[in-house]
């Protein structure tokens, strides 16, 4: 009968303690979750054991009027440029970072979470630093930025040559620079209020033609000229469109034309020009034909007329007709190509450009 006592009584006293442990468990959970742990700071300022609302209160505090009147410094071609703070209303984002605050060491179940807090209150736990990030309007960001680009961005140009007397005149290229909006934005959302000034992202723009491209183009190696025929108005507007359309074409070495596509892509603005049997257009391939003849140039595809034509003699015409038939030729020179094509006087002439050394 004692001992079946003694056993209620135990029973009793382990429930009780029981519900004594889960209770403070729960309370220090509550506890943990309603307040910031210890060692916890925001920039420079500590907020351990603070509410939500008092660490808000306390960092606000702190921070007050830090950012008024500052500038945000941007380098970019050796030029600075100030974004001023309070024109992109930029801000310390306070509540994100208190809600970091409240989170740490915070992760797992009700048990651990409570036994870290017990944990760190009595042991010398090692500080925890929250950055205090700033944030501001992006698109009044942008806007800025936007004003800067001329300032920095240079247009991209190709190396050209320049035809005086048969002689050519080399203009090298000029590398573009453009600065990248979206990069810099990132950067700087990265990185402001870490550093005191920021590199903005600008990019090179390559041009497509070098004066590598040019090299070697030095004066005429194979010309030739045809006379235009007495004809409508119609026929010489062809002529004047296509001449413009194909002059000053430049052929790498190893490089191959296809003169169908290429007017194809290059006269698409104007729809009055036909592409199939058109007399003036196989005029201006003729001459092309004979010119690269003479520069001993390789010819990939040629088709002749079907009959005999005014400006030049039988066996020496060619023709290019949409969808099939095209005249297509391949620079087989060590060194690049120019082509030139004038219409002037009545007449059309085409001179083709190449290197001295590709005689040899």
């Amino acid at each position: 009968m004692h001992l079946k006592r003694g056993l209620v009584i135990f029973s009793i006293l382990i429930i009780q303690l029981t519900i004594a442990i889960t209770g403070g468990v729960v309370l220090a959970y509550v506890a943990a979750n309603r307040t910031v742990p210890s060692g916890v700071f925001i920039g420079d300022v500590e907020v351990s054991n603070l509410t939500e609302s008092q660490a808000i209160e306390k960092v606000t505090a702190n921070v007050a009027g830090k950012l008024q009147g500052q500038k945000l410094l941007l380098r970019g071609e050796g030029k600075n440029f100030f974004v001023s703070l309070d024109r992109i209303q930029a801000r310390y984002d306070i509540n994100a970072s208190v809600d970091k605050a409240m989170h740490v060491r915070k992760s797992g179940n009700i048990v651990s979470t409570a036994f870290k807090t017990f944990k760190a209150k009595l042991a010398r736990t090692q500080p925890v630093h929250i950055a205090l990030n700033i944030a501001y309007d992006p698109q009044l960001l942008s806007q800025r930025l936007e004003t800067f680009k001329t300032q920095v961005e240079v247009p991209v140009s190709n190396a050209s040559l320049r035809v005086e007397q048969d002689e050519t005149r080399l203009t090298p290229e000029v590398i573009g620079k453009k600065m990248n909006v979206a990069k810099t934005m990132q950067k700087i959302r990265e990185n402001i209020g870490r550093t005191a000034a920021l590199e903005m992202v600008i990019e090179d723009i390559i041009p497509e033609v070098t004066r590598e491209d040019l090299t070697g183009i030095q004066e005429v190696v194979g010309e030739f000229t045809t006379a235009i025929p007495e004809s409508n108005d119609h026929y010489k507007d062809d002529i004047r469109i296509v001449t413009a359309a194909l002059d000053k074409i430049i052929v790498k070495s190893g490089g191959e034309i296809s003169l169908l596509q290429l007017l194809q892509e290059k006269t698409q603005s104007h729809q009055d020009i036909g592409l199939s049997n058109n007399p003036g257009v196989n005029q201006i391939v003729s001459t092309l034909y004979n010119a690269l003849l003479a520069a001993d140039i390789s010819i990939v595809e040629r088709t002749s007329e079907k009959f005999a034509v005014d400006y030049i003699e039988p066996g020496r015409e060619a023709v290019i007709e949409e969808p099939y038939i095209d005249f297509v030729f391949k620079n087989n020179k060590r060194f690049p190509i120019l082509i030139l094509i004038a219409n002037q006087d009545e007449k059309i002439t085409v001179k083709v450009f190449g290197s001295v050394l590709d005689k040899e």
